[in-house]
């Protein structure tokens, strides 16, 4: 494991985020431990590829709670797998993204 499942392309984030987007991808997380390892471990992957961020989708098991992911690199996003399938039924995969990028650096609305 490398740190990266695999490299999405999209000509849509480019403006916002640069190409590609490293992907890594999780059955489980089962603590907040293993949730850092993962995003540090992606980091690292994003840093070494010459890009600006990296996704780490996670199938089970860690909170999705804002001060977990705060305490994770800042610029690695994190979100449910199981909420990407269900969201790409109405949006695109790069207005997910953007969303997520843009709740990233500017904090969640409350």
């Amino acid at each position: 494991d490398f740190g990266a499942d695999l490299a999405v392309w999209s000509d849509a984030l480019q403006p916002l985020m640069s190409n590609p987007l490293l992907v890594e991808v999780k059955g489980r997380l089962r603590s907040a431990d293993e949730l850092q390892r993962a995003a540090s471990q992606l980091a690292s992957a994003v840093t070494a590829s010459g890009t600006s961020w990296g996704l780490l989708l996670y199938g089970e098991g860690v909170s999705d709670d804002w001060l977990l992911k705060k305490a994770i690199p800042p610029n690695i996003l994190v979100h449910s797998l199981f909420a990407l399938l269900d969201q790409l039924r109405t949006r695109s995969f790069p207005e997910i993204v953007r969303d997520l990028r843009n709740r990233r650096v500017h904090g969640e609305a409350t």
